[in-house]
C-alpha cells in the first residue's frame, strides 16, 4: 500500500512548476481567445479593483563559525539581511476568480498538462 506521505509529496511535486495551465475551447481560434481574454481581462479590472498593500519581510540573520584545519585560527561572520517591504495586490486572487468565471461562462475550460 502506498502510503498517503508519499503521495502527498507527490502531488507537491506535481504542483511545484512540473505542470502548465492553459484555456482550451474545442472550435476556440486565436482571434477569439484574445478577444474573449481582453473582454474578461476588462471585467476583473472593473469588478475588482487593485488594491496595494505592503507586506514586511522580516529579514533574516546567519551566523557561520570557520576554522582553519588545526582549528587554532577560527572566524566568526555574520550575515545579516534587513527587513524589506514589498509591495503586493490584496485582491489578486478575487480578480482571478471573476476572470476564470468570465473565461468559463465564454465556453473555455481551464487544463493543465505536464511540462518536460
Amino acid at each position: 500500500m502506498v502510503r498517503p506521505v508519499f503521495i502527498a509529496v507527490g502531488a507537491a511535486l506535481l504542483l511545484a512548476g512540473c505542470v502548465e495551465r492553459y484555456w482550451d475551447k474545442p472550435g476556440g481560434t486565436p482571434g477569439e481567445w484574445e478577444q474573449v481574454k481582453a473582454t474578461c481581462m476588462l471585467e476583473g479590472a472593473g469588478k475588482v479593483p487593485v488594491i496595494p498593500v505592503y507586506v514586511l519581510d522580516p529579514g533574516s540573520s546567519h551566523t557561520s563559525h570557520y576554522c582553519d584545519k588545526s582549528r587554532r585560527n577560527c572566524s566568526t561572520y555574520d550575515t545579516v539581511t534587513p527587513p524589506s517591504y514589498r509591495q503586493e495586490d490584496a485582491n489578486a486572487a478575487l480578480r482571478d476568480q471573476v476572470i476564470r468565471g468570465c473565461f468559463a461562462r465564454n465556453g473555455w475550460t481551464e487544463k493543465v498538462r505536464s511540462v518536460p
